[in-house]
C-alpha cells in the first residue's frame, strides 16, 4: 500500500507539547502523490533554502493541506528531488489551488529553477507579518508564531520542526489575514504587496543591465562633489574633522558652532 509509510489520521493530530507536532515523512513519489490527492482544496509548503550565487539549494521541503496532518519529504540525491518535483508541479502550476507559504518570493525563485511556475499563492505570513511590524522585514516562521500565536518553535532542523512550523503556517493564515483587516490593510496586501513579490522576484532572476562606463562617471561626478561640499564644510567648521564621526560632528554643531 503507498500509504504504509504515511499513516494517514483523518483529524488534525494534536500536538504532543507546545512546540512539538506529529506528522509523516514521504520517502517516495508515489505517496507524494497519494498525499497531495487527498489534500486537495488547499496546500500550505515551507521550503528551507541555501543561497549559492544566484541560485537557491533546497535544503528540506515540507506540506500541509487545511486541517491535516503534516508532511516532510526524504530524498536522497537530485534524481530523487527531480521525481517530487515532477509530482509536485501541477499543483504548484495551478492557479486554482490556493497556497500558502513562507516568504514567497524565494519559494518563485526556488522552484522556477526546476521549471515550475509557481501560481496560486494567496498567503505569505513573512510578507503578512512585515505590513503589520515593518521593523521585522525578514521574519522567520518561527519567530511569526512566537508572536503572534505564543507558540514556541526550537530553532533546530529536525522533522518535528518542520512539522510544527508547518501547523503554525495553517494557523497564522487566519490569524494574519484578520489582522490586516481589522488594521485596513488588506487591499494593500491582496492587490499590491503579494503581486509586487512575484514582480520583485522576476527582476531579480533578470537582473539589471548597467553600463559601467557610465556608472564609473557618475562615481567621479559624486567624488568631486562631495570633496566640494567636505570643503565648505570644513570652512564653516573653521577646521578639519572627521564628518563621519558622530562624536566630532556633534562637538562641531553643539559646542563650536
Amino acid at each position: 500500500d503507498v500509504l504504509a509509510e504515511m499513516k494517514k489520521d483523518d483529524n488534525y493530530p494534536p500536538c504532543l507539547q507546545e512546540e512539538q507536532c506529529p506528522g509523516l515523512i514521504i520517502e517516495r513519489p508515489g505517496a507524494l502523490a497519494e498525499y497531495l490527492r487527498q489534500n486537495e482544496g488547499w496546500l500550505g509548503f515551507l521550503a528551507q533554502t541555501q543561497k549559492k550565487g544566484n541560485t537557491f539549494e533546497l535544503i528540506s521541503l515540507g506540506l500541509t493541506g487545511r486541517g491535516r496532518e503534516a508532511a516532510a519529504l526524504s530524498w536522497r540525491d537530485a534524481e530523487d528531488l527531480q521525481e517530487y518535483i515532477e509530482v509536485l508541479a501541477p499543483y504548484l502550476e495551478n492557479p486554482l489551488l490556493p497556497k500558502a507559504t513562507h516568504d514567497y518570493k524565494t519559494a518563485y525563485l526556488l522552484f522556477g529553477q526546476y521549471g515550475v511556475q509557481l501560481k496560486g499563492v494567496i498567503t505569505d505570513t513573512q510578507l503578512m507579518s512585515y505590513l503589520l511590524n515593518p521593523e521585522s522585514s525578514f521574519a522567520t516562521i518561527t519567530e511569526v508564531a512566537a508572536k503572534y500565536l505564543g507558540r514556541h518553535i526550537p530553532k533546530d532542523e529536525k522533522p518535528e520542526t518542520l512539522f510544527s512550523q508547518l501547523r503554525a503556517l495553517d494557523e497564522l493564515e487566519p490569524v494574519l489575514s484578520g489582522q490586516l483587516q481589522k488594521d485596513d490593510m488588506w487591499e494593500l496586501y491582496q492587490d499590491l504587496e503579494l503581486p509586487l513579490s512575484r514582480v520583485l522576484a522576476e527582476m531579480e532572476k533578470t537582473g539589471v543591465l548597467l553600463d559601467l562606463n557610465i556608472l564609473k562617471d557618475i562615481g567621479q561626478e559624486l567624488k568631486k562633489r562631495i570633496e566640494v561640499l567636505t570643503a565648505e564644510i570644513f570652512a564653516l567648521a573653521g577646521e578639519e574633522f572627521n564628518i563621519n564621526s558622530p562624536k566630532q560632528l556633534g562637538q562641531i554643531l553643539f559646542e563650536k558652532m
